[in-house]
């Protein structure tokens, strides 16, 4: 029997339960793990049930157990149901007047046509509404979340055995019963004696994926304003996203919604064109949905961090098991994030996107269109006649021509003799791909001539500004593609000399950048101290660099003197705050700093007394800087 099958079964059994012309004198217990669906089970079957019998209001009370730790508090909510007019503001203030014992008397107008219909007395807290405030009599009651109540089990299965036995009421109980005071074994002893009791059938409702995701997709297309692609692709997905979800084994449909609703929003930063792919986005999807289900999980990838260390923990896991085989090293626990990728049958080195923006999605929640559409286009699914050589060379595992591996070779290497590559991180690919097929014997350069000539070329080209200031080279990849030879010596020490180089062009750029740098002390001074100092904010990327020494003097003062008072603080700010933590590096720009002090104090200010204070208040404050860190006491003005 399939798990539809068995539900199906037990549909009908409640059903047939409802149906009997006289009380049973037993509550049914619908069972099922967390996440196997019991609460839309049960849902489900009421909303049915009403429309059955086509009542206008529903002759079932359903009520949650959860955190509930008094009867009262389930008297309460009987109560509410049965009386919806007290879910108006002053019936809450007067049920919170119940609850703290006082004596009232309020009156109901329940259709708010100004006249009193009703009024109800109450003497004390512990009086027993059920019985004189509410009549239950032909209603079937649904107590759901039972494992996450704290009532006693013996106090709270006699308090459902007075509506089952001494009302003659039908009474459902649902519970994940595994659960059920698992830790607490005395409590678990009382509930089963009691159970026996009170609970005359169990029914164990299994997770129907299927009627679930079909539940799910409807709710997500219907509430979450999703576009016809979107909607498309969901439906058409179906199949792809159950296999995923049997693969994770967890048969939580909690997870599964939760993680369907996530999809939804990441489905919704893809342009139309992405639509196109269709094996593009079921790839997407999949990686996606086993992302979420891993970590709502918690099993195999146990801290969200670890995303971040998928390659770095699948490369040490396959030289450990390398090791092995040869008889070396010891047996060691594989990491989770590598039983990760085999359980779901993914590769770290095609991932689509970089590890660093899977774990931004999934740890801070940061959806970066820009980063993620820029990624999968520069993956394999947008590949073309113009695509880079180096790219279809990084598949060159799935390719047994000899003829088109001669050719993309040969493209490389052409590309490289007229500097096509300029951006650091694809100028890496090149290397580890080359690395890779050197290593493998299939190209005729060994790993020395490979190796020449990339730190010739490194040592050659130049990098624009916006390229070298927006990398990041320990990661493992770019493009949403792991760098070939990652694991090597010789691609850290090539990303080495990458940094190297970098470190020279800023230096070499430096006077390049000096207007850039005022304009931003003009229209962003915190921005400006966050770049020339060492702080917690800004990239902080010239606070060791002495970027002072390529300004001209004379035109300075005259932009200084422009500043408006903040502006001119936080330069000072910002002297004080460099030289404090890199004195050494910028020694070269002591003459700027002598020379800027002998100017300001050459400035007189007419028709301006405030002007001219703020302008002594940053000699004085020059002064002191000089004094501190170069050691050369500066004369009064």
């Amino acid at each position: 029997m399939t798990d539809t099958q068995s539900n199906l079964a037990i549909h009908d059994e409640i059903i047939a339960y409802f149906n009997l012309p006289i009380s049973p004198e037993f509550a049914i217990l619908v069972n099922g793990d967390w996440g196997s669906g019991k609460t839309f089970f049960i849902k489900k079957l009421i909303q049915q049930y009403s429309d059955s019998l086509g009542e206008i209001k529903s002759s079932t009370l359903y009520i949650s157990l959860y955190g509930i730790d008094k009867v009262s508090d389930i008297n309460f909510e009987i109560f509410r149901q049965l009386h919806p007019v007290l879910g108006s503001k002053p019936a809450v203030f007067a049920i919170n007047l119940l609850k703290s014992s006082l004596k009232l008397s309020f009156n109901v107008d329940s259709n708010s046509d100004g006249k009193q219909d009703s009024n109800i007395n109450v003497s004390s807290s512990d009086l027993n509404i059920i019985e004189t405030l509410s009549n239950v009599k032909g209603k079937i009651l649904i107590f759901d979340d039972l494992e996450r109540c704290s009532i006693a089990p013996k106090i709270l299965l006699g308090y459902i055995n007075k509506f089952v036995e001494h009302q003659g009421l039908k009474v459902v109980v649902v519970a994940n019963e595994k659960e059920l005071y698992r830790n607490e074994p005395q409590l678990r002893t009382d509930y089963i004696e009691t159970k026996e009791k009170v609970i005359g059938k169990t029914l164990t409702v299994m997770p129907d994926t299927d009627e679930a995701l079909s539940s799910f997709i409807t709710e997500i297309i219907d509430v979450y304003s999703t576009t016809v692609n979107q909607s498309k692709f969901l439906t058409e997905s179906i199949s792809n996203i159950k296999e995923v979800f049997s693969v994770g084994g967890y048969n939580n449909l909690r997870h599964l919604r939760q993680s369907l609703i996530e999809l939804k929003r990441f489905l919704s930063i893809l342009p139309n064109e992405f639509y196109l792919k269709q094996n593009l986005l079921l790839e997407l999807e999949w990686i996606f949905l086993a992302f979420c289900f891993e970590i709502k999980k918690s099993d195999l990838i146990k801290s969200i961090s670890e995303i971040n260390s998928i390659s770095d923990n699948a490369v040490t896991d396959a030289v450990r098991k390398y090791n092995l085989s040869r008889g070396l090293g010891s047996i060691h626990e594989k990491h989770g994030t590598t039983t990760f990728l085999e359980k779901y049958r993914l590769k770290e080195s095609n991932l689509i996107l970089n590890e660093s923006t899977w774990y931004s999605i999934f740890h801070l929640g940061y959806y970066d269109q820009v980063s993620v559409i820029q990624e999968i286009k520069m993956g394999r699914y947008f590949y073309d006649e113009n695509t880079d050589a180096w790219k279809k060379l990084w598949y060159f595992r799935d390719s047994d021509d000899d003829a088109w591996l001669e050719n993309m070779v040969s493209e490389v290497f052409e590309n490289l003799e007229c500097k096509k590559y300029t951006m650091p991180e694809e100028i890496l690919h090149v290397f580890g791909v080359l690395l890779t097929l050197s290593k493998y014997s299939l190209i005729e350069f060994d790993t020395e001539a490979i190796i020449s000539k990339f730190n010739e070329y490194i040592g050659n080209i130049q990098l624009s500004i916006q390229d070298r200031d927006n990398i990041n080279l320990y990661e493992h990849g770019s493009f949403g593609l792991v760098y070939s030879s990652n694991d090597t010596p010789e691609l850290k020490d090539m990303i080495n000399l990458m940094y190297s180089k970098i470190d020279e062009q800023r230096v070499d750029e430096l006077p390049l950048v000096v207007d850039e740098l005022l304009a931003l002390l003009k229209n962003d001074s915190d921005k400006f101290y966050g770049t020339m100092t060492l702080s917690n904010w800004g990239d902080q990327r010239y606070f060791n660099k002495p970027i002072f020494v390529n300004i001209n003097i004379d035109e300075f003062i005259k932009f200084f003197c422009d500043l408006n008072p903040n502006q001119q603080r936080t330069f000072m700010d910002t002297l004080d705050k460099r030289y404090k933590y890199s004195r050494n590096e910028l020694l070269p720009e002591r003459d700027f700093l002598t020379s800027l002090n002998v100017k300001l104090k050459e400035i007189r200010i007419t028709g301006s007394k405030l002007k001219q204070f703020h302008i002594n208040n940053s000699i004085k404050w020059l002064s002191e800087i000089i004094e501190k860190y170069f050691g050369e006491k500066q004369a009064a003005p």
